[in-house]
């Protein structure tokens, strides 16, 4: 009998979890700006006089299933450790993912850095089948898209 309350409770929980996941709005990064414009909400609530590096994890139709500030840095960088950025994907399922971070001085240039260690994220995905499509750069006015600039 008790296992038969367990089946009946774990078949309950799957059936409420799918409803959820059913309603939750999905939010299409098909483009630098509409991803700019997803990325300014999450801005808003973190300090603005510090780097931080938020991933996107996307699925298929490029729909965002997930993001998480993975990195906080000093006001001129942001530490990207590969690792913890794939680590997060496989977590989140994603099948590619997009970079966003913030450059507290306002300028959205990449720096060198910037695009070097974007280009090292791309080769590491393509072990993982995880596609890098962008790294885009945010002010509070404007972006930098290394994918629209082809700097990836």
């Amino acid at each position: 009998m008790n296992n038969q309350r367990e089946t009946i409770y774990k078949c309950k929980f799957r059936t409420v979890t799918l409803k959820v996941r059913e309603k939750r709005p999905k939010y299409r990064a098909d483009s630098p700006k509409a991803t700019f414009e997803f990325a300014r909400k999450i801005y808003e609530k973190l300090d603005d006089d510090q780097e931080h590096l938020t991933v996107l994890f996307l699925n298929t139709k490029n729909e965002i299933t997930g993001f998480k500030t993975i990195f906080s840095g000093a006001q001129d960088s942001a530490p990207i450790d590969p690792k913890i950025i794939f680590r997060n994907a496989l977590l989140f399922g994603a099948m590619s993912i997009i970079l966003i971070h913030n450059h507290p001085s306002g300028n959205v240039r990449p720096s060198r850095d910037d695009i070097l260690a974007t280009r090292k994220l791309r080769k590491a995905g393509k072990f993982l089948d995880i596609k890098v499509l962008d790294h885009i750069i945010i002010s509070r006015d404007t972006f930098y898209s290394m994918a629209h600039e082809h700097k990836l």
